[in-house]
């Protein structure tokens, strides 16, 4: 395993296996020793840029970006001192908790201090994990560098030189190309502090895996000490997530490199937050450890999120991100577009390029709708939630992630509405990556003019209504666009516990309310004030709730004998336990803030909605075959042809799938004379979004039929153009196999050939 991860660090991370000349720079040169450990406190030596000041002060952190809260680092550094080149002190004073003030500066040679790892610290200070430090010798060392290194006033731009002394068998998951590696050693140098902050590393034995997306190198390093994940695994189920986002992306990350840093916790209490931080060429995750393949949906998701950072913010961002102040709170207004767009492009990719089903995707907006309408303020404008993120609306941010997906969505629906199908988010986020980039930053006031420019004034007034005003979103109106039907209020018809609303309440236990009961709950006897034991024989305590409650849905079926004991208290008598049963039957049920597909949308509607989910419709849209197109082999034939052809745009993909067999294959020869099988579903997934980018018109040159009862065998060349930035032409041969069935014929499989030079189509295939 070492030997594998050695030689993805030498084609991955190793710039140089030596400094270079730049080391005799003014520079930051840390050095840590992981082999010192004392008290969960690491000691940090830093040999000093020359300073031209007589006095200056030495920073941690207050804040940094994508984490939108005040952590304070300088909280859990001790005994800072100041030396001269000839080990003299230098008078420091503690100003506040993140920051030194140091006299006599121009004599100022090394600064030494010890700092203690956030995650077990007894601080009254709150560091997210997966923004902090764990020390633990000898297994693993979790170093978001934020929490270990400062800098001093005004320099913030010189280079910094990081050392590490590591235990033996340890490797450096990280995005940082090292610029000496050698046993036992590693030393990594950033440009600037901005670029130091935004690159964590994680030292342990290795575990990693390695994921090809297009010419983009991605390593997944996990740390998991309970055994119970291994990076193979987690490599292999985020292939398709990276793989759906270059193709969401138009086919190019703006990134040569990327490293998933995952620390599954098994040995520590219980982490308070479990998440992950964002980062230009990685992403670290701080997880509870469990069973892979039970969890790796979440991940997975969480996992696409972070990735999607890497447009925006850390590619298209205004000035307060791309100059980040890291010890005042002065953050953007624009969390819709870093935040809520992130959150909405994750799940969006994933319906646009077919890993999700359209009705998954449409019940996962619809809980983030539900979930910031009940449980946040609508009216609070989205700028001003951004703006006081880690202040006043500290206790709002979470509705970044519900509300800014929902504006995402809608302004998404609102795009392709306007450009009759022809624009979309994804092209907003294009352009405004081209237009700024990584190295350029806009103005926070300015973006909605700078929107308007690309796009209509009719989006300049949504953003300033919906985002920067105190307006709620009418969804009702946007989501209509793409043949979605919102719906505030719905009675259903379902299993359960009755209606009742279940919270946790004292001594960890449930508390019953019965605001909403219904025909089952009233017949089950419960009353408002009850307090949960057990359902059907299982304790229900508010820490194992919700996983009960889970298993009981599941396994419930109509005519089940449903058995609740609770704690009742009736007057003044003391609390007594009750039984409550009942055999259970479907009862109506008030859902609210649901989502549906329209069953009849119009015409209009359906174009935006094609186009809004790429290659994928929800089944209740699909219309019914065509008769003509399978009545004969040869209307078959000349569908497959139109259904492909046209201009940039989407396709009928409704009509290409019903054109195939359930079992249908089909296969292609490569340049190279390799054979590819895939299914019509792939064909779908592989060339939808270069259907939507270029036009593509493929004409049939000539057929040859054979048919015998209900077979028939087509041999049809080809000429198709694809109008790419340099046009593609292209000849060749399409061996169709079909059946008749039902009354219709069916194509079975489809193999084609492409014409070079030394194989030109033969004479007797042109013509008809």
């Amino acid at each position: 395993m070492a030997t594998r991860l050695y030689r993805f660090l030498s084609g991955f991370f190793i710039a140089a296996l030596f400094a270079d000349a730049a080391s005799a720079q003014p520079a930051y040169r840390y050095s840590v020793n992981l082999e010192n450990v004392q008290d969960d406190q690491l000691q940090v030596e830093l040999a000093c840029p020359p300073v031209q000041q007589p006095a200056i002060s030495f920073y941690m952190p207050r804040i940094v970006p994508g984490t939108y809260m005040n952590s304070n680092f300088g909280k859990y550094v001790r005994q800072l001192r100041a030396y001269t080149a000839a080990g003299d002190t230098l008078p420091v004073q503690r100003v506040n908790d993140n920051e030194w003030r140091i006299s006599n500066a121009t004599a100022l040679s090394r600064i030494s201090y010890r700092v203690e790892d956030t995650w077990d610290a007894t601080i009254d200070n709150m560091v997210y994990p997966m923004c902090g430090t764990s020390f633990e010798a000898g297994k693993n060392f979790v170093l978001n560098t934020c929490g270990v290194f400062g800098y001093l006033e005004g320099m913030k731009k010189v280079p910094f030189e990081l050392s590490f002394t590591r235990p033996a068998g340890f490797y450096a998951a990280t995005a940082l190309r090292p610029v000496q590696t050698r046993t036992g050693f590693d030393m990594f140098r950033c440009t600037t502090a901005d670029e130091l902050y935004d690159s964590p590393i994680m030292f342990s034995v290795p575990d990693t895996a390695t994921v090809q997306v297009g010419p983009t190198e991605v390593l997944v390093a996990v740390y998991a000490p309970g055994k119970m994940v291994n990076a193979k695994f987690v490599a292999a189920n985020m292939q398709k997530i990276l793989q759906g986002t270059r193709e969401y992306l138009k086919g190019k990350l703006p990134v040569d490199r990327y490293a998933f840093i995952f620390y599954f916790n098994s040995e520590q209490p219980a982490l308070q937050v479990q998440g992950a931080w964002e980062h230009s060429y990685s992403s670290f995750y701080s997880l509870q450890e469990m069973p892979q393949e039970m969890a790796i949906g979440g991940w997975r998701d969480m996992a696409a999120h972070e990735f999607f950072h890497i447009v925006s913010p850390l590619n298209t961002s205004s000035r307060e991100v791309k100059e980040f102040n890291f010890n005042e709170t002065v953050l953007s207004k624009h969390l819709w577009l870093y935040e809520g767009s992130t959150e909405y492009d994750a799940q969006h990719m994933q319906v646009w390029t077919g890993l999700k089903k359209p009705a998954e995707f449409l019940d996962d907006l619809a809980g983030k709708i539900r979930f910031s309408r009940q449980y946040f303020i609508d009216s609070l404008p989205f700028t001003e939630l951004s703006k006081e993120s880690a202040g006043k609306w500290h206790e709002q941010y979470p509705n970044v992630y519900l509300k800014g997906a929902a504006i995402s969505a809608c302004l998404d629906l609102y795009l392709l509405h306007l450009s009759q199908g022809r624009y979309s988010l994804q092209d907003l986020k294009h352009d405004l990556g081209v237009r700024y980039g990584k190295d350029k930053y806009f103005l926070d006031d300015e973006l909605f003019t700078e929107i308007e420019k690309l796009t209509y004034p009719e989006i300049r007034q949504f953003l300033e209504t919906y985002v920067a005003g105190p307006t709620p979103i009418p969804y009702e109106k946007y989501l209509a666009m793409g043949g979605v039907q919102y719906l505030p209020e719905k009675t259903i018809q379902s299993l359960g516990l009755g209606g009742v609303s279940i919270k946790p309440g004292k001594d960890d236990l449930m508390w019953v309310s019965t605001e909403n009961i219904n025909q089952f709950g009233k017949q089950m006897g419960f009353r408002d004030g009850d307090q949960l034991i057990s359902i059907n024989g299982r304790n229900t305590l508010s820490s194992n709730f919700g996983e009960e409650y889970e298993r009981f849905m599941s396994q419930l079926k109509e005519g089940d004998l449903v058995e609740v004991w609770v704690w009742r208290k009736e007057g003044k008598k003391k609390k007594q336990k009750v039984k409550l049963s009942a055999k259970a039957f479907p009862a109506d049920k008030k859902v609210f803030h649901q989502l549906e597909f329209m069953p009849a949308p119009t015409a209009a509607q359906v174009k935006v909605r094609n186009a809004w989910l790429g290659n994928y419709q929800p089944d209740v849209l699909l219309p019914v075959i065509d008769s003509a197109d399978v009545a004969t082999v040869e209307a078959t034939v000349a569908a497959l042809y139109q259904v492909i052809s046209g201009p940039a745009g989407p396709r009928n993909w409704s009509r290409f799938r019903q054109l195939f067999h359930p079992s249908a294959m089909m296969a292609s020869f490569t340049p190279a004379k390799e054979l590819r099988r895939f299914t019509p579903e792939e064909y779908i997934q592989r060339n939808g979004s270069m259907f939507m980018q270029y036009s593509f018109e493929e004409k049939e040159l000539g057929r040859r039929v054979q048919q015998f009862g209900n077979i028939a065998q087509v041999f049809t060349s080809y000429a198709f153009t694809a109008g790419m930035p340099q046009p593609l032409k292209m000849r060749g041969i399409n061996s169709i196999e079909l059946i008749r069935e039902n009354g219709r014929w069916w194509i079975m499989s489809i193999t084609w050939d492409q014409e070079t030079p030394e194989q030109p189509i033969p004479e007797k295939y042109i013509g008809f």
